[in-house]
């Protein structure tokens, strides 16, 4: 079952508080005993019986255990005034707060009596639980709230953001995940379900791991370990989903001392808060269970991320990791609903709980644009994207892109040039690109830096599956759509460098140069070709490009005589060509 001395303890002081009879005239004796064990024997089981099934975090005022004390009080108040109105019957009188003679007390009206204690003790543990939240609440500690998320920096978009690596375009949203994950259990649909599904990287490949959840207790008791997990490749859309063979007996809906929140509560981690139970897998793709470490900050609330504890799911071993030892193969230590949290304290609460709510000075305070946090990498590390934008109805525009460190917690705040739309706005204008396409529908999309532009991306899907990648510029009416990767980037970048009414700059700084190669080379990237030209004339840049550009690249050898164009980007080294020309090949073109 799973009940540990912790559990006895918790429910014993929460029985015991609730069960004290204050009627002490004849003192302790054996009749005060039989009262006080008669309330003992009823509310000891039923505390044990929330606490083993609510696994309270034992942290905070009253250690966490203030709803269930009120609950008991508040029966046994209500049994008292069962009681006292049949002892009143029985006395022909009405008792309440009233002294009647001796002759007249039942065992019954006695009880009755000392239910009194239980009123005082009720309101005693509400006026507790009430004071320790209106201090702890954001109207009267504001400032410790927006302090959460830290110190943020701000910058510029351009040359400084940590871009999301355009090799690594996530094709599917979690939607598709889920469906493409669920067509693959197969005979053991009818004992699991896909319970959690997230996005992680895996030897450099953005990848869906998703855990298998029983559907309830007797399919676990017929079956207790779940046969593994599954994987969904998060950048190829026409991949199938995979089941991957592996002993699951630990998990959040298995049942008894294999539930893995209550092994964990068992195993010493009662006094904590514990979130975020992610199922995920190490650089040999063995899976591992990755649960957030959290301790109330103030009160019960604004709780502190102290680390993971990553729990091996066939055994049961687990071992807890402070954020700056966590291994690199980890994710996920910040929560997605506490960053979210944290960010709209941050914006909202600077000037104080009032002018969040519309009363004073507003002016600055921002807020998440989405329910839903998406997760981006950049620079080999993981992110939380947040869109956030004014309070303001009358101004939607997306003020800034917020991206926050999955494993330190540290946000960055990005200023975007011009008149940004927000995610609405961009989801509005991917629609109209599909509006011939009975069915289609954008799902998320996830904001990247494509050819030098800040630029959103996410698939476009019918019944649940995918049909098309979208991309739409940020600010400018540039979008386009492909069945793949390749075909989405040439009409995206087609569309985006026809635009004829952008200031020098304001797209990207385009050049052009013509002369011959000094030098050559290839570099293998993500799997990829990619040559790189280098003219003795222009040694302040390198140029790079691939065949998609143009199939000419892989035919060039030095002393021919090219013309390219491409995104001269301020302090880039390495400039992307946009288009090639060797003069040599085809001499008569115009």
């Amino acid at each position: 079952m799973g009940i540990s001395s912790m559990m006895i303890v918790a429910a014993f002081i929460v029985a015991v508080l609730s069960s004290i009879d204050s009627d002490l005239r004849d003192g302790v004796n054996a009749k005060w005993l039989r009262r006080v064990g008669l309330r003992f024997s009823i509310n000891f089981p039923v505390a044990l019986l929330a606490v083993w099934y609510n696994l309270p975090a034992l942290v905070g005022p009253l250690w966490g255990l203030g709803w269930y004390l009120i609950l008991l009080l508040a029966a046994n108040f209500l049994a008292g005034l069962f009681l006292d109105g049949r002892a009143a019957r029985r006395s022909n009188g009405v008792y309440f707060g009233h002294e009647r003679s001796r002759s007249k007390t039942s065992s019954s009206y006695d009880f009755a009596r000392s239910i009194k204690f239980s009123i005082y003790c009720f309101f005693a543990v509400i006026g507790v639980v009430t004071a320790s939240g209106v201090h702890g609440s954001k109207l009267l500690s504001s400032s410790h709230y927006t302090e959460k998320l830290g110190p943020i920096e701000e910058v510029e978009w351009r040359g400084q953001m940590p871009i999301a690596d355009g090799s690594h375009i996530r094709m599917i949203d979690d939607s598709i995940a889920w469906s493409k994950a669920n067509k693959v259990l197969g005979p053991y649909g009818s004992s699991f379900h896909i319970d959690t599904n997230a996005i992680q990287k895996v030897q450099d490949r953005l990848e869906y791991v998703g855990d298998l959840g029983f559907n309830g207790f007797f399919q676990w008791k017929n079956n207790p370990v779940s046969p593994g997990y599954t994987i969904v490749d998060a950048e190829d859309n026409v991949k199938p989903a995979e089941l991957v063979a592996s002993k699951i007996r630990y998990s959040p809906t298995a049942c008894f001392t294999y539930n893995l929140q209550r092994h964990l509560w068992n195993e010493g981690y009662s006094r904590k808060q514990l979130t975020d139970f992610t199922l995920e897998i190490d650089d040999e793709r063995k899976p591992w269970w990755v649960v957030t470490v959290m301790s109330p900050s103030l009160k019960w609330w604004a709780p502190d991320i102290e680390g993971v504890v990553i729990v091996d799911p066939d055994s049961g071993a687990h071992k807890f990791y402070a954020q700056n030892t966590a291994p690199e193969w980890v994710d996920r230590i910040y929560p997605e609903k506490e960053v979210h949290d944290r960010i709209d304290w941050h914006g909202l609460l600077q000037k104080g709980y009032w002018a969040s709510k519309g009363f004073g000075d507003s002016l600055g305070l921002y807020q998440v644009t989405h329910t839903e946090l998406h997760m981006t990498w950049a620079d080999g590390r993981p992110f939380w994207f947040a869109g956030v934008t004014s309070i303001s109805e009358a101004d939607s525009a997306l003020t800034g892109v917020l991206m926050v460190d999955t494993r330190t917690g540290e946000p960055r705040m990005f200023k975007l040039p011009g008149s940004p739309q927000n995610e609405d706005m961009v989801h509005a204008r991917a629609l109209n690109l599909v509006r011939n396409f009975q069915g289609y529908q954008p799902a998320a999309m996830i904001l990247y830096e494509v050819e030098g532009e800040p630029t959103w991306v996410g698939p476009v899907v019918s019944s649940g599956e995918f049909q098309e990648l979208a991309m739409v510029h940020y600010e400018r009416d540039v979008k386009a759509m492909g069945k793949d990767k390749l075909s989405a980037l040439r009409a995206y970048k087609s569309s985006l460098f026809k635009v004829n009414d952008a200031a020098p700059g304001e797209l990207a700084k385009i050049a052009s140069y013509q002369g011959p190669v000094t030098l050559i080379g290839q570099d293998i990237r993500d799997g990829n070709a990619v040559y790189i030209l280098y003219f003795a004339e222009r040694p302040d840049h390198k140029f790079s490009g691939d065949s998609r550009v143009s199939l000419e690249l892989p035919l060039t050898h030095p002393g021919d005589n090219v013309r390219v164009s491409f995104n001269e980007l301020e302090e880039e080294e390495e400039a992307r060509i946009l288009s090639f020309d060797n003069l040599g090949i085809l001499p008569n073109r115009n």
